[in-house]
This record gives C-alpha cells, structure tokens and sequence, in this order.
C-alpha cells in the first residue's frame, strides 16, 4: 500500500518494462565510432607535435605509386584532420538523424561504421607519411597502400551493399 503512494504511473511502466537498451550491435557500432573519433584525436595530436619541426613546403599529393607529386605550406598537416573532424561526427549522426537514415537498414550499419573507422584511419596513416616525407624519413606512401586502401573501402561498401539488398 505504501509502495504505491511513492511509484507514479511513469515509474510503475519504467519499472515493468524490459531493459532492452543493450545491444550488442548497438555496442559495436558504438565502439566503432568510439575508435574513429579516437583516431581522428590522434591524428591532431601527431599534426600539432609535428608541425613545427616540418619544412615549409609538405608533400599534399601522391600519385598512383604513392610518392609526392604535390606540395604545399606546412599549415596543410591540418588539413585531413580538420576534415576528419568534420566527417566523423556527421557519419556517426548520418544513420540516425538524417532523412536517409530510413535507407539504412540495421545490417548495413556495421559495414558503415567500418567504412568511417577504414577512412579516418586511411587519413592519420597518409598524415603520418606526409610527416615522414617532409623530414625525408620516407620516399612516399609506399606502393601498396592504394591498392589496399581502395580494396577495402569498395570491399565495406560492396557487404552494405549486399545486407542493404542492393540499396
């Protein structure tokens, strides 16, 4: 009797509901995008410690080989993480707030998540080449890392492709 005087109607439906906000997907989805905003931290991290021992001019593009074919001011080390820092959040946001989010279905979301974690993490390994390349430590991105990068880009968006039916 006194039990009732305290729980309101709120709270009594709170109470006999089902806790089903754990998700083990929803949890790997959000460890995912967890490791990409980290990556996309560290990624300014290592710009900011580099910038001042950086030469003026800084390899900013490479050719199908990976070597420099571009150059620009050392102020360009900030460049991929300014635009990590721009496409991270609004990925993460991309499949739950947006008017396209009804097109992304929940198997395509893993594949997705991935897809952000392969692309920030694509940046900080091409930022920390371009550190290397400007201090001559390193000829270039070496002659794999397109190859790879692109295989496994096309190769996340060919399963949410798949899972999403073709969408």
């Amino acid at each position: 009797m006194i039990d009732s005087l305290f729980v309101t109607d709120e709270v009594a439906g709170l109470l006999s509901t089902p806790a089903t906000s754990f998700s083990p997907r929803r949890s790997m989805h959000r460890l995912i995008n967890s490791v990409s905003a980290l990556v996309t931290i560290i990624a300014w991290w290592k710009a900011y410690q580099a910038y001042g021992s950086l030469p003026s001019r800084i390899p900013v593009h490479f050719n199908i080989l990976g070597r420099p074919d571009g150059w620009g001011g050392r102020w360009m080390i900030y460049f991929l993480p300014a635009l990590a820092s721009v496409m991270t959040p609004l990925w993460m946001l991309g499949f739950t707030n947006f008017r396209n989010a009804r097109n992304l279905t929940v198997p395509m979301r893993l594949p997705y998540a991935l897809l952000l974690l392969a692309i920030v993490g694509g940046f900080l390994y091409i930022n920390q080449k371009i550190i290397q390349c400007a201090r001559g430590e390193a000829a270039g991105l070496g002659w794999g890392f397109l190859p790879i990068f692109l295989l496994l880009v096309l190769g996340l968006s060919g399963w949410m492709t798949a899972v999403g039916g073709g969408q």
